[in-house]
Order: structure tokens, then C-alpha cells, then sequence
């Protein structure tokens, strides 16, 4: 179409500035694939030890709890460990009588281990590792640290807090 004056129109730019082009969304996703691959190997490392942290926290909730319990029955309570099955949990001391429906027994993640052996003393396959008193004080025969592993070594230690009162979750390096 012509204007009046015989004269075509002007012509419109034929570019348009609100889009990427090719070169420039291959740079892109080249240096994302590259970030992610320096990123990735860090990444991994740092979900490793997740779940051993969170069952070794598993059992150390199970310490307060059986320390909690001989307080609040009055009578010793002890945190048992089947090393061979994976399982742990609580109950009155043998020879006395506690509110059984308030023992515990628990199952670690099947890619988590206790790393200590076998006792071979230990009755049904249990070894009694911690007993708490009525007053809530740890048995002075208590085992001194726990540690739980998985498949690859990462691993986490349950300690004696160093007031004796507890336990606590353990520094890596201690």
C-alpha cells in the first residue's frame, strides 16, 4: 500500500529485543551444567551422614525418655541395643515392676548399624547399654559412647556429657 505522496511506508525494524538467542542460551545452560557439576560431588557428601545423624538423635531421645520415665516411676530404666536385628528401646530394670505400656522399642534405618559387637551376655539378643536410676542419674556401669554407622563409615557418637548426668551427640574429631 502507498501513502498519499506515492511513497511506501517506512519499514519496521525486523528485530526484537525482549527474547535470548541461541548462542546465548547455550552459554547459559554451559555454565549451569558446569556449577552443578563442581557443586554436586559437596552436595552428596553433606546428605551421606544426614541419616546417621538423625537416628543417633533417635536414640539419644530414647536416653531422656528412659531417664524421664525412671524419674517419673521411681524405679531404674534401662536403653537396651539388639546390635544383630537393629532395633533399641526402653524398660524397667529386670526385677521390677513399671507401667509396661510406657517401655518403647524402636527400629534404626536399614542403612544404619550400631558399630560396637555383639555382647555376648546380652539376653534375647538384647544388651543393656544404659540404665538410668529413680533419681535419674546414669548407672556408673553405663556404656560410655555408642556409635551408629552406615553403609560408607559415616558415623555418629552418642558420649557421657561431661557433667555425667546424660548423654549428648559428639563433635566430629572427639
Amino acid at each position: 500500500m502507498t501513502s498519499p505522496t506515492g511513497m511506501l511506508p517506512a519499514s519496521k525494524s525486523t528485530h526484537s529485543s525482549g527474547g535470548f538467542t541461541l548462542v546465548e542460551l547455550i552459554i547459559v545452560m554451559t555454565l549451569m551444567v558446569t556449577i552443578l557439576g563442581l557443586s554436586a560431588p559437596a552436595l552428596s557428601r553433606s546428605f551421606k551422614g544426614r541419616v546417621v545423624k538423625q537416628e543417633a538423635a533417635r536414640v539419644l531421645a530414647t536416653t531422656e525418655y528412659a531417664r524421664e520415665e525412671a524419674i517419673s516411676q521411681g524405679i531404674p530404666m534401662v536403653v537396651w541395643i539388639d546390635v544383630h536385628n537393629g532395633r533399641f528401646g526402653t524398660q524397667p530394670k529386670s526385677g521390677y515392676e513399671g507401667d509396661l505400656s510406657r517401655q518403647k522399642e524402636l527400629s534404626l534405618d536399614p542403612t544404619i548399624h550400631f558399630a560396637m559387637e555383639e555382647d555376648k551376655g546380652a539376653q534375647d539378643g538384647r544388651t543393656i547399654a544404659m540404665e538410668f536410676d529413680p533419681d535419674g542419674t546414669p548407672d556408673p556401669s553405663n556404656i560410655s559412647s555408642l556409635q551408629l554407622a552406615d553403609q560408607h563409615e559415616e558415623s555418629a557418637t552418642l558420649a557421657l556429657s561431661g557433667d555425667g548426668w546424660g548423654y549428648e551427640l559428639a563433635k566430629e574429631g572427639q
